[in-house]
């Protein structure tokens, strides 16, 4: 048991939020807001009691997001054109779209492909809370469960996991980790991306300690860690800083990296595709780096490397006031045989997160 001044030190960790965060009226967004942090008494942040019989068997490996797509998780808690948007878009791309309270059907959308779920929930943000699929060496599907960033109030969106590997028959694996899905991202070798946020979620443990979870959770191999735009030290500008705002990779040796003329951003982006760059992606091979102007703007990180890749279809954020021309030519040019679908993303930028940040894959495997 931590003493309390640790606990409250560690709390404010948790739930710190960016002071370029703007204002946002309606669904809560992706970070903390003061009600919330407010609320949550010391109970409930202690951390959640897991079981060790349910640790992962040796061979588990996490599919890349550009692997073969079975599903996508999505709630409906806001935003209902955007997700009944990128719902068509998913289903048109050959993959079935769950959306956790959503309507009984989706105009223009094949009904056989889509599931309204009743399963409760608080936000929109599927990617961070929502399943982790895996893929063992049986071929079948499990989700691993790790404790949600915002567990200790959102509390339905911490359970998320849990029901979704109950309503499809999946064996679950609770993980002893904070970790938002935003801040995972992997290649089909087996190597992880994540910026430091889950190190400061975790600064109950040692670095070595969160390294070893990942690896034997997720079957990583290598732990590579992005520096992230931090408007002062453990706060990120964009108001997550998670490596989904400005990261993308689109294939073995492909990545989407953001650019900016705007600090901190301009300083952080710049050297998340330098040790890109400089890394190789496979033996005697570096990664092929593209780049896509992303915008700061009163408080708001405009990005377009938030998106989600669907089997041949990408489905890529569009905003108002920022012309998607660049990223239509770099994501043709990255993904050449990948057909774009633009989804306007205007009212969840503002709440800090776009399309990756709103739903979360279900890998194909085994004919599921």
């Amino acid at each position: 048991m931590r003493n309390f001044l640790g606990l409250l030190s560690w709390m404010a960790i948790i739930a710190a939020a960016s002071p370029l965060q703007a204002e946002v009226a309606g669904p809560l967004p992706n970070y903390a807001t003061p009600e919330e942090i407010r609320s949550a008494t010391a109970a409930d942040w202690e951390l959640p009691s897991y079981r060790d019989s349910f640790r992962p068997s040796p061979g588990l490996r996490l599919p890349a997001e550009y692997e073969p797509m079975a599903a996508v998780v999505m709630t409906y808690a806001g935003y209902p054109q955007f997700i009944q948007s990128i719902a068509r878009a998913v289903v048109d791309a050959g993959a079935k779209a769950y959306v956790l309270g959503g309507p009984s059907s989706i105009s223009g959308l094949d009904s056989s492909r889509y599931q309204s779920l009743n399963i409760s929930y608080n936000t929109i943000w599927s990617r961070d809370f929502g399943p982790v699929a895996i893929n063992e060496q049986t071929g079948e599907l499990a989700i691993v469960d790790t404790i949600y960033r915002h567990y200790a109030y959102r509390k339905a969106d911490d359970a998320v996991p849990a029901r979704i590997a109950d309503f499809l028959g999946m064996e679950r694996y609770d993980a002893p980790i904070i970790l938002d899905g935003g801040n995972l991202m992997v290649d089909r070798r087996g190597h992880l991306y994540m910026t430091e946020r889950t190190y400061e979620w975790n600064s109950q443990m040692s670095r070595s300690q969160v390294d070893q979870y990942l690896k034997e959770y997720f079957g990583v191999k290598k732990i590579h860690v992005i520096p992230y735009a931090a408007s002062r030290p453990g706060t990120p500008a964009d108001g997550t800083g998670h490596i989904d705002m400005f990261v993308k990779i689109l294939d073995d040796c492909k990545v989407l990296v953001a650019k900016s003329s705007s600090q901190p951003f301009a300083s952080a982006l710049e050297n998340a595709s330098q040790y890109f760059s400089n890394s190789e992606c496979s033996p005697g091979r570096n990664w092929d780096v593209y780049r896509v102007q992303g915008y700061a703007s009163s408080g708001v990180w405009y990005t377009f490397t938030n998106s989600l890749i669907v089997n041949n279809s990408v489905i890529i954020p569009s905003y108002a006031n920022y012309d998607e021309a660049e990223a239509r030519r770099v994501y043709a040019q990255a993904l050449p045989n990948h057909k774009q679908v633009f989804v306007n993303s205007d009212g969840p930028i503002q709440a800090a997160g776009a399309i990756h940040c709103t739903t979360k894959e279900i890998p194909a495997v085994n004919g599921f």
